[in-house]
């Protein structure tokens, strides 16, 4: 599969501000929820699956759009969105990678056949039709195998970002990216800048003192992340540091950088 650099950047930014990593149940996941359709809709293209709409649980509310992937799918985007990555999601993608395969190298030490024979012993389209509409412990009942080896024959098979009953019959394994190097450095950190945005930052009209004055604000717990963005756009406005909540332990200090007036309008 091909993706272009500036659509990898693009998602990296945005993945610094609003995904999320994980390894659940041994198998590795990147997602994202916000409440702009366009682009959510633009991701999943990206990534080639659907996204799903969450009712909002008041009135008044936004809906929220969800898009994931999962499996060896989730695992090369991880790895070839890795260098665009601030600190922190840089090492939770580091230790999600060492894990699993952990996980993978304990489960053939136990089996070394079991992969193989997996493989050979079902009809591995039909079992992904099956899937639609079928749980992993309904098609290990049905197959005489536990409910963990159904499991691993379908993360093989598909990623299971899509939602039951929606996957593609004939969407290809990814097990590589190539990246289209298609723009210059400079360029590079305005979609990386534009992806974080996309996420994280805040356009407001300005003081009620200076209404003609614009604001871009950034606002994060990553401070690496706050003062890259700064870099990207050759900004000389300083980020500033808020300590974090005394009345919550958990509560991180938040960094905040702002661009104001004609800088806000050529931003």
């Amino acid at each position: 599969m091909k993706v272009d650099l500036s659509d990898l950047v693009w998602l990296a930014g945005l993945i610094e501000g609003d995904g999320h990593f994980s390894l659940t149940e041994g198998r590795p996941i990147v997602g994202i929820s916000m409440k702009d359709e366009d682009v959510i809709d633009r991701l999943a293209k990206m990534w080639e699956t659907s996204y799903s709409k969450e009712t909002p649980r008041k009135k008044g509310w936004s809906p929220v759009f969800k898009c994931s992937i999962s499996g060896k799918k989730a695992l090369v985007w991880m790895r070839t969105m890795l260098p665009y990555l601030g600190a922190r999601r840089s090492e939770k993608v580091k230790r999600i990678c060492h894990d699993f395969e952990k996980i993978r190298e304990a489960r053939l030490s136990s089996d070394p056949n079991a992969e193989t024979f997996a493989f050979q012993r079902f009809d591995k389209d039909a079992l992904r039709r099956e899937y639609g509409t079928a749980s992993y412990r309904d098609l290990g009942k049905k197959y005489g195998v536990s409910h963990e080896t159904i499991r691993r024959i379908i993360l093989d098979l598909d990623n299971r970002g899509h939602h039951r009953g929606e996957r593609p019959q004939n969407s290809p394994l990814i097990h590589s990216l190539e990246v289209c190097e298609n723009i210059s450095a400079i360029d590079l950190h305005i979609h990386w800048f534009a992806g974080l945005l996309e996420a994280e930052g805040s356009f407001m009209k300005g003081t009620p003192s200076r209404p003609g004055s614009p604001i871009v604000s950034l606002q994060m717990t990553d401070e690496d992340v706050v003062e890259k963005a700064r870099r990207s756009v050759a900004s000389d406005r300083k980020v500033n540091r808020y300590q974090k909540s005394q009345k919550d332990p958990r509560h991180k200090d938040v960094f905040m950088w702002q661009e104001r007036e004609e800088r806000a309008f050529i931003l």
